[in-house]
């Protein structure tokens, strides 16, 4: 008969196979009722597991939010208890077995979970990342911290002791002189006193003993501070009781005086023995002292400990502490090397590169919301990343404040930075045998020439073991401030100077974001996709670019936008819009969306839905609480402007939606009309991305030196101060003016960033990205801008430029990132 409500079911894993064939089927809602028991299994046979590891269960719940919970094991198998988080969403779940022993581990094959769905459903539960295995480090070392602070007591208490001690031994030592001086004053008495001389000596012989006895025990107490307070202790009343013979030992001398001079022989040797007392005595009072200044010692240390260990709890909700992560992403460390090649252009124009080392036959594909690309980087460490927030130190370096699933306050709204840390990546760029081969790692590497990652580099030249990078668009947070928060507008029309001025308000090392973040996607893009042509894999927010003007004219305020049918297969649900008419520009209607006036009635809102108007009209409703005309506008005697809709940027946290951790975009990759994720950053949402920390210099041969502002560097608009402080990473060809299709890039390692190095043939062809080259200019600067616009098509990419727009120029569509 039945004794508990729980059910367990068992299932064998391979650990070096496919994943196995049946599902383990669970049920939506239950909690720490339903436990699986897994074996694991080695080449066919079973696996015995080493004594002394851990087991955790890594799994992705259906909707795509992780767990890291801590597992049992018994007999052999691992024993996984479903959670009530654990079963919140119903649909597959994904997991894996990770056995940890030392700085070792080891993972099992995916398994899947079937979890059917509740038929009553309760309210409050909402599905959420959940990770137990951290909950357990904090509580360790919450009791580290009390530990610690009861030893610091402890330790306090034993230097008092020693303390008091020690001045009892002082004590007893001027008692013992005292005692001496008397005994030295009674030589020279009577014969008669030689009995009582020798009753003297031999009571001094024995407190000399009792000394040296103290003496021993002060020193054994110097191990540690309770037992030397209690040695101290005892030699003090030992060397007190010492004193106290002598002076009786010099009053029966004196009563003896005039006696024979047997007894001023005897006399005298009583006062040698008083000395030795002195002498014994002074030696325990030494040691009592080195027992309290030692016990002192130990009360700074656990004083210290205490403290080391209060920071780490108070960073739990502050700054977390740096060796937290450290053990964090050092157990992830593998030390595997990963490696693209490309052909140079001039020896190959292909897109596509090769996969070598531990890179060689990983395939990756990109995902939405709906389709699960294959992703066999998932789970190794150093391309693992996770949400977090975070603050700027005043060298420019990003440190975080609170991680998504930790218990220690996310947040992911206007009044916070969101990021992504990662582990520190490890690279090297090198050019031989007409190839260019990206390398990274986890760790450094002589043999490669591999080295840290500028942004995680702090000022005293050492790497921290994680690197953070603003996760969103900028856009202005609930302070005013330029942010990087889900469900918000991008901030438009940034430029090189306003960005000093903007970024400049958040703090001293505030900057924005440079071309460092670019090349942080560039390189994840070259490693885990193989191919120069991004645009192949995802295209991000490219094509589409719309303004049409209100198909039906009303004098009534509502709140949809008339299109035709044909318009209206173009518009998405969920993308945004302005709504408005343009403004005179030489003497004709200009619907740019620089004026003000193009956004009069909607600002970049969501579409909520389309819906039939008539036989040849659809509505499109927007997000605004006051409705709008649609008639058109007189401008002048002569001129009316239509009322006009134009498709505009996405806003931020669109890319969320994406299956679990996965590159992609939500909806299509591949449409032109969505934002796409790399490694948790989202890009592409149809806007410039002004690069904070470059600046072009035009030469007299069309060409562009580029200058690259590094970490703590401050950013300056005078030209000749940007050549004496930047750094120059090199040279983009003049062209003779004339835009091209970039064939290679060139990069520099120091200051992680890139400048378009050669010339190429095709969108089709090198990375296959346009430089837009800023006309036959000889001299001056410009702002760097990257990435592409609505309309940019092929255009667009990762590597695309343009250098025609002063430092102090910005158009509707510059954007910038943190």
């Amino acid at each position: 008969m039945a004794t508990d409500v729980l059910i367990t079911q068992k299932l064998a894993i391979e650990l070096d196979g496919k994943s196995p064939f049946e599902y383990i089927v669970m049920k939506q809602g239950d909690k720490n009722s339903r436990i699986l028991a897994i074996t694991l299994v080695q080449n066919k046979q079973l696996y015995e597991i080493p004594d002394g590891c851990i087991a955790r269960i890594k799994y992705y719940k259906p909707d795509g939010n992780p767990v890291l919970n801590d597992c049992t094991i018994s007999d052999n198998e691992i024993l996984v208890t479903y959670t009530e988080q654990m079963l919140a969403a119903s649909g597959t779940g994904k997991g894996e077995i990770v056995l940890l022993k030392g700085e070792k581990e080891l993972k099992s094959a995916t398994y899947y979970t079937k979890i059917v769905e509740t038929v009553y459903k309760t309210d409050g539960l909402v599905s959420d990342k959940e990770f137990l295995s951290m909950g357990t480090i904090f509580n360790d070392m919450d009791q580290a911290a009390q530990a610690a602070m009861a030893n610091a007591k402890i330790a306090e208490t034993a230097a008092a002791n020693a303390n008091q001690a020690a001045n009892s031994a002082n004590g007893a030592a001027s008692a013992a002189n005292s005692a001496a001086e008397k005994a030295t004053s009674a030589a020279g008495t009577a014969n008669s006193a030689a009995a009582a001389a020798n009753q003297a000596a031999g009571v001094a012989n024995t407190n000399t003993k009792l000394a040296s006895d103290a003496v021993e025990k002060a020193t054994s107490a110097a191990g540690t501070a309770n037992s030397a307070a209690a040695a101290a202790n005892q030699a003090a009343n030992s060397a007190n009781s010492a004193a106290s013979a002598a002076n009786s030992a010099a009053e029966k001398a004196t009563s003896a005086a005039g006696t024979a001079n047997s007894a001023a022989a005897a006399a005298n040797q009583a006062a040698g023995n008083a000395n030795s007392a002195v002498t014994k005595a002074n030696e325990a009072t030494t040691a009592a002292n080195t027992a309290a200044q030692k016990a002192t010692e130990q009360t700074m240390a656990a004083k210290a400990a205490t403290e080391a260990a209060q920071t780490v709890a108070d960073n739990v909700s502050g700054i977390i502490d740096e060796k937290i992560l450290e053990a964090f992403f050092g157990s992830m460390r593998t030390g595997k090397v990963y490696q693209t090649e490309f052909y140079l252009t001039e020896t190959n124009p292909t897109c596509t590169g090769t996969k070598t080392l531990a890179n060689e036959g990983k395939v990756c594909e990109p995902s939405t919301d709906t389709v699960e690309g294959r992703d066999d980087y998932e789970g190794i460490g150093i391309f693992n990343w996770y949400n977090c927030n975070y603050i700027t130190d005043d060298y420019g370096r990003k440190i975080p404040t609170a991680i998504e699933g930790w218990g220690n306050g996310y947040k992911n709204d206007s009044s916070v930075d969101v990021g992504v840390i990662a582990m520190t990546p490890y690279w090297n760029i090198e050019e031989k045998d007409g190839k260019q081969i990206w390398t990274l790692s986890d760790s450094s590497n002589e043999k490669y020439n591999l080295v840290g990652w500028e942004a995680a580099r702090k000022e005293d030249g050492t790497f921290a073991p994680y690197v953070i990078h603003s996760k969103y668009v900028s856009a202005l947070g609930a302070d005013g401030l330029l942010r990087s928060f889900r469900n918000s507008k991008p901030a438009r029309s940034q430029y090189y100077v306003n960005m000093i001025t903007n970024y400049q308000k958040k703090g001293k090392g505030c900057w924005g974001a440079g071309k460092e973040r670019s090349l942080y996607k560039i390189l994840y893009q070259v490693i885990k996709y193989a191919t120069k042509n991004e645009q192949t894999i995802f295209r991000g927010t490219t094509d589409y670019n719309f303004q049409y003007a209100a198909s039906v004219q009303r004098s009534t305020k509502e709140t949809y936008f008339p299109v035709t049918n044909e318009q209206a297969k173009n518009i998405i649900v969920g993308a945004y819009v302005s709504v408005g008419h343009g403004s005179i520009s030489d003497s004709s209607v200009n619907n740019d969306r620089n004026f003000a006036t193009t956004h009069k009635y909607a600002d970049d809102v969501k579409v909520l839905k389309i819906e039939e108007l008539d036989e040849n009209n659809k509505a499109v409703y927007l997000d605004v609480t006051e409705g709008f005309t649609t008639e058109p506008v007189a401008l002048s005697d002569t001129l009316n402007a239509q009322i006009t809709m134009s498709s505009m940027h996405w806003w931020s946290g669109t890319t969320d939606k994406v299956i679990a951790k996965h590159d992609g975009s939500f909806e299509s990759n591949t449409d032109g009309k969505h934002p796409c994720r790399l490694m948790g950053i989202e890009d592409a949402v149809g806007g410039y991305i002004v690069y904070a920390d470059s600046v072009m210099v035009f030469k007299e041969d069309y060409s562009k030196d580029v200058y690259i502002a590094r970490q703590g560097t401050k950013h300056v608009t005078d030209e000749a101060t940007i050549k004496s402080t930047y750094k120059k990473i090199g040279n983009i060809p003049g062209n003779d003016g004339n835009d091209f299709w970039i064939g290679d890039i060139g990069v520099d390692t120091e200051t992680c960033a890139w400048f378009a190095k050669i010339i190429g043939n095709s969108d089709k062809q090198g990375w296959g990205d346009r430089c837009y080259a800023g006309g036959k200019t000889v001299s001056g600067t410009r702002e760097d801008l990257g990435r592409g616009t609505l309309w940019a098509g092929a255009n667009g990419g990762p590597v695309c430029v343009n250098c025609g727009s002063r430092l102090g120029w910005a158009g509707w569509c510059f954007l910038g990132c943190d």
